[in-house]
């Protein structure tokens, strides 16, 4: 499903459009992320439908039929990405004709690049890509997660970015993934700053949010402002601290850090499965709030054991913090 509101007041009611038939598989279209640019709104997913292979599909909107009540898409399959390849999402785009993707290249099992994608020509049946892989540090799906009373949680899934955010020529994302200061032992956040101004695109910054020995990071999230300064989020959980949800703030110039828990855990987190699928930060318009949304365990044992919390946030120059190394 998708709905579109019928202006900039979200309270004025939406148009709302079933996406549904050909060209679309019938089947599980699993792992949904959307993105936009100037001129059209791209979901991707993984196709679990039969004979879909598991791998990603892009699905993109013309915006302005969208606009006019009408309902205009276009299915594509880009080189195969198991898990999320999300689609940026283009604050200020004015020219369109190109959307980016940021994604893990090919598994969210590990690797030691990062795959980004420009594709063109996508309001068609014949959409162009070019791949970039843009050497990392090498990353690892991490198996461990500890919470109180001597208990571990899930780490499923990480090693995957959730969301794209694209600010006056550069693409930021976040993704949890174990790093070799552990021996790719517990989930951390990577935090990948993207230029696509010229020729190629080319890493900027990697950053790893390390909260400390023995601590989980997951389900991260960032955005950027207008003075390069990264709003971001993650769930975190060690052997003292329940599954919680935390903000920051991190001047990509200085690797200055500062973060606060937002919503602490509450209880113990007993249906140990999935961690999570979705976790958003954005600028908001005054280009200096982030805002973020994330989960945190609640105290209602089995029953009722997920909160969804919304904060926001501003870069304090007067806090106390700690420098981030890039890498």
């Amino acid at each position: 499903m998708l709905a579109v509101s019928f202006d900039g007041n979200p309270v004025h009611g939406f148009q709302t459009f079933h996406l549904v038939g050909p060209p679309l598989p019938v089947g599980e279209l699993d792992y949904a992320k959307m993105g936009f640019n100037r001129d059209a709104i791209f979901i991707t997913f993984n196709d679990f439908s039969p004979g879909g292979g598991a791998g990603a599909k892009i699905i993109a909107i013309d915006k302005l039929a969208a606009f006019a009540g009408q309902l205009r898409f276009f299915v594509s399959t880009p080189r195969f990405q198991f898990r999320a390849m999300p689609p940026a999402q283009m604050h200020g785009d004015q020219t369109g004709g190109v959307e980016w993707f940021v994604s893990t290249d090919g598994t969210d099992a590990s690797g030691s690049t990062m795959r980004v994608t420009r594709m063109t020509q996508y309001l068609s049946n014949t959409p162009n890509f070019i791949y970039t892989s843009l050497p990392v540090t090498p990353y690892r799906n991490a198996p461990r997660a500890d919470q109180p009373n001597g208990r571990t949680i899930t780490t499923f899934p990480n090693t995957t970015t959730t969301q794209v955010q694209f600010h006056s020529g550069r693409l930021v994302t976040a993704m949890a993934s174990g790093t070799p200061s552990d021996n790719f032992t517990y989930p951390k956040v990577l935090i990948f700053d993207i230029d696509v101004t010229g020729g190629s695109p080319t890493l900027v910054n990697e950053f790893v949010i390390d909260p400390g020995t023995g601590v989980a990071a997951q389900m991260p999230s960032v955005d950027m402002d207008g003075d390069n300064r990264l709003g971001l989020t993650w769930m975190e959980s060690s052997a003292n601290e329940s599954l919680s949800m935390w903000v920051a703030t991190l001047d990509g110039g200085t690797g200055r850090l500062t973060s606060t828990v937002a919503a602490a855990g509450a209880g113990f987190f007993s249906v140990s499965f999935r961690i999570g699928d979705y976790s958003t930060t954005v600028l908001d318009p005054d280009g200096k709030t982030f805002w973020s949304a994330n989960e945190y365990i609640g105290d209602a044992g089995n029953t009722n054991i997920w909160r969804t919390a919304i904060q926001s946030f501003v870069f304090d120059p007067n806090a106390s913090y700690i420098v981030i190394a890039r890498r």
